[in-house]
């Protein structure tokens, strides 16, 4: 019978001596029946199309994916999704994955929705990225719910009305408080490594400078204050727009103070913008 092998490789790093070390994680599949080989090697060609990783094909959602895959053809916003949607499967079950969409949580729907998706926004002159991710999101979870017989739909319907609000204005924030400090974010990658350099300019002139997610805790017309939600830590920080920030919003980025007796810290880059709900899904490692 013939065999074929999936091999994975990881690399990590030793903690206590900083060394590299390498994991290979593999295993062997014999092929049930003549023919196998061939659609195996079709699957994996459909796979590439949307960037799902080689381990996807032996995992209980690679089949359906490929399927949506082929259902939606080269329409650009479904395509925009899933591509977005496999991402997370790949990372969020790639340690312990269950053997069916119907052993997911709620939580797996709800983490995509007001954690993951934010992290995955792009600078747009329309910013609806948000509105056409849900919408798409609910035609996928609709046609699984048909192929597989499972029952999300009302789950989810309820997460994206709930967040539907929220992510619009983390998307428009996201978008302003980029453009801010990135105005040629739209033009020639020429033009936008200008801003890039003042940025980068700006954090080496900085005697301190911290990366982390912050929760707007306070907002005034001079100063927003923020609590980095892994120390706990407070800051207050101005170049921030008081009057485009809501209490809990999360703001991903970097800040600092350029002498150590500063009182405010300086906003220097925003990474991603998060609706407060996404606090439950971040883990920080030291």
């Amino acid at each position: 019978m013939t065999m074929w092998n999936h091999i994975f490789q990881d690399i990590n790093y030793d903690k206590e001596n900083g060394e590299k070390k390498t994991e290979v994680n593999a295993w062997m599949r014999p092929y049930a029946y003549p023919g196998e080989r061939e659609e195996f090697v079709e699957k994996a060609k459909i796979a590439k199309q949307f960037d799902m990783p080689f381990r996807g094909l032996v995992e209980f959602y690679g089949d359906d994916l490929i399927a949506y895959k082929q259902k939606i053809g080269s329409c650009r916003h479904a395509n925009a999704f899933l591509r977005i949607f496999t991402n997370y499967v790949a990372d969020h079950l790639e340690d312990q994955c269950p053997t069916s969409w119907q052993a997911c949580q709620p939580a797996f729907w709800e983490e995509l929705i007001f954690a993951y998706f934010p992290s995955q926004l792009k600078i747009t002159t329309k910013q609806s990225e948000s509105e056409l991710f849900l919408i798409q999101l609910k035609k996928f979870v609709r046609w699984l719910d048909q192929r597989t017989g499972c029952a999300w739909y009302p789950t989810v319907e309820k997460y994206t009305e709930e967040a539907r609000t929220e992510l619009i204005i983390c998307e428009r924030l996201f978008n302003n408080l980029v453009l801010r400090l990135f105005p040629n974010a739209h033009l020639k990658e020429q033009e936008r490594e200008k801003d890039l350099d003042k940025i980068k300019n700006a954090i080496r002139a900085a005697s301190e400078v911290y990366n982390s997610v912050y929760k707007v805790t306070a907002v005034t017309e001079d100063f927003i204050t923020v609590t980095d939600i892994d120390s706990t830590r407070v800051f207050q920080i101005v170049g921030l727009p008081a009057d485009e920030l809501a209490l809990g919003v999360l703001l991903e980025g970097v800040m600092g103070r350029y002498h150590h007796d500063d009182f405010f810290y300086t906003w220097f880059f925003t990474e991603n913008v998060y609706p407060e709900k996404a606090e439950n899904y971040f883990v920080f490692v030291d």
